[in-house]
Order: structure tokens, then sequence, then C-alpha cells
């Protein structure tokens, strides 16, 4: 008894020594809401990168309808991956795929409608640097909601990461698409699929591995 009392005596001051105080951890709601109006931001900035001066011919619907439904989407999608990113929080898979699939169709839609009231073309000789544009210019853009929506996302402890990481840039691909559809002047769903969809997934690929890698690095402290 009197070795049991020993070791129980050493496991506890071993336990004590490590602890420390923490901060309560902020609820998703919160979280989101610190993100808003850096997505607001960068939806407005990305509007205004070329100067496109045709947007009366689509109509303040097609215009700022979709700019509005897509940030509202894309808000969702960050309440969803900050609420899996919570252990113990419990979001069905059906849930996930169908925020996926409502953010696919919101984008479809919109490149359609966009494309039949107004169908603009690629010019043969900058279509290159148009698509390479439409590509390179929303990651840039969507850099800092994506790491701060991901930062936030890894110090709640994922089990998920990747797929929480996922929807970290889904919902930075759906920010700055927003904005950035008003900016681009080629409506073409060729244009629109090959290079604003792109920059999209790529957002998502890179937020499933920088949480990930977040992860696996055990750095992160619940402090916020």
């Amino acid at each position: 008894m009197a070795r049991e009392a020993a070791v129980f005596d050493r496991v506890r001051q071993a336990v004590a020594a490590d602890l420390r105080p923490v901060r309560r951890l902020w609820s998703p709601g919160r979280r989101v809401l610190l993100l808003a109006p850096v997505a607001l931001a960068i939806a407005a900035i990305a509007t205004q990168q070329y100067g496109r001066n045709d947007l009366a011919t689509l109509g303040a619907v097609i215009v700022w309808g979709f700019f509005a439904l897509q940030w509202v989407l894309a808000l969702l999608v960050f309440g969803v991956a900050l609420c899996l990113a919570v252990p113990g929080y419990v979001i069905s898979r059906r849930s996930v795929w169908l925020i996926c699939a409502a953010a696919a169709t919101v984008l479809a839609v919109a490149a359609l409608t966009t494309f039949v009231a107004h169908p603009t073309f690629a010019p043969v000789d900058r279509g290159w640097r148009l698509w390479n544009a439409c590509v390179r210019g929303p990651l840039w853009l969507g850099v800092p909601l994506l790491l701060l929506s991901c930062l936030l996302a890894a110090r709640a402890f994922p089990t998920q990461p990747t797929l929480v990481g996922a929807l970290c840039g889904l919902g930075t691909g759906l920010v700055t698409d927003a904005g950035w559809r008003l900016t681009c002047e080629v409506t073409a769903p060729s244009h629109v699929v090959t290079a604003h969809y792109l920059a999209i997934a790529v957002m998502a690929g890179a937020g499933a591995l920088f949480t990930a890698a977040l992860d696996r690095r055990h750095w992160r402290s619940p402090t916020i």
C-alpha cells in the first residue's frame, strides 16, 4: 500500500506540474462572427480588381443577389467546419455532403445564369492571361481568410482535421469567387469552371493540407 501511495503521489505531482491555465474555447458561432468582417472585406476587394463596367447589363439580382447568397453560404460552410472542429460536436456526414452540394449548386446556377444574361468569351490573344489571373488572383486574396479559419479550427483540436480544413478552404473559395465573378469580364462556363472553380478546389486542398499539418505538429494551444 505504501508503494502504491508513493506511485500515486508521484503521478499526481507530475500531472500537477504539467497543468496550466487556459481560456474557454470560443463557440463556433462566435468564431464565425470573427471571420465575417474579414470575409466581407475580401469579397469586396475582389470586385474591384479589374474595374468591370458592364454589371448593369446583368441586373441587380444576378450581380448582388448571387454575391450575397455565396457570401452567406460561405459563412454556413465555415460554421459547419468550426462545429466539426470541436471534439464531440456531432454533425452527420449527410449534412456535410448537403452543404457541399448546396455550394456546388449555387456556383453552377450563378455561372449559367450570368452566361445566359450576358455571354462573353475570352479573346484568343488574352485567353491564357485571363485564365492565369482568374486562378492566381482569388488564391492570393483568399490567403488571409484561409489561414485565419484554419487556425481557429485547429485550435479546437479537430478529430478530422483534413475534412475541417477542406471545408475552411471551400468557404474561403466561395467568398473570393463571390467578388471575383463581378470583376472578371468572361462569363463563358468553360472559363469559369476551369479557372474560377479550379481556384476554389485548390483552396479546399490547401486548407485540408494546412490544417492536417497543424494537427500533426501538435503545436496548437486551446487558448481562444
